[in-house]
């Protein structure tokens, strides 16, 4: 039989432990014998739980036909390969959370400003220039920190990385850009596309994602618009 320190984090039942809130708590257990003495068992697990933000972010409002969604429960989506590419660098992990009903990605472990992970849908590349999009939308909550960044990549017209014919830029969210930087709330990010100059958009493959000491990220309505 297990026994949470802090039944608000985790709780027991039946031999399972369960998380129900944010925070830390201690798991011991005893072993019940037939007569049921019962013997502490050696050792203490500690559960650190990471609650979700309380509400979740705002519904998109546009229609199915002026978006290329990647990630939403508004829009169909495209497919994506992996919410962490292979090259990430740091401890972080992607995990699937729900708010209220609706799904979010949530990452952990931004903590070390060169941290940086990556979206990939290449094979399902997004053509954001003759499909007219004009913006790229994304929701952020942040638990901590002071910036977040993205870059958009695009493979060119091979499809592939590599052969000189890739362009990325990278947008960061911080005190003095439109939006803020403000951590603790969710962060309504709808950037136009003249904003990464130089950049093609007709064969996108990839996002990238860094937090400066962010701590953990949730994401949600990630789409293209027009």
């Amino acid at each position: 039989t297990y026994y949470s320190s802090d039944e608000t984090v985790a709780v027991s039942d039946n031999g399972r432990v369960t998380a129900v809130g944010g925070g830390s708590a201690n798991i011991t257990a005893k072993l019940i014998t037939a007569n049921q003495d019962t013997t502490d068992v050696d050792g203490v697990v500690t559960v650190t739980v990471i609650a979700p933000p309380s509400s979740p972010a705002p519904t998109s409002t546009h229609d199915q036909a002026d978006v290329i969604s990647i990630y939403s429960d508004s829009f169909s989506d495209v497919i994506v390969d992996t919410w962490l590419a292979e090259w990430t660098f740091g401890g972080l992990d992607v995990f699937d959370q729900q708010i209220q009903g609706d799904n979010v990605k949530a990452y952990t472990g931004f903590n070390i400003p060169t941290y940086y992970t990556g979206i990939e849908f290449t094979n399902d590349l997004i053509d954001a220039d003759s499909s007219g999009m004009t913006h790229i939308h994304m929701d952020v909550y942040a638990s901590a920190g002071t910036q977040f960044g993205f870059k958009i990549v695009d493979f060119g017209s091979d499809g592939v990385w590599g052969g000189g014919n890739d362009t990325e830029r990278a947008f960061n969210v911080n005190s003095s850009s439109t939006p803020q930087y403000v951590a603790g709330q969710w962060m309504s990010l709808d950037i136009p596309l003249t904003e990464f100059s130089g950049m093609n958009f007709g064969h996108i493959s990839q996002l990238v994602l860094a937090g400066i000491n962010s701590g953990n990220i949730w994401l949600d309505n990630i789409y293209f618009h027009k």
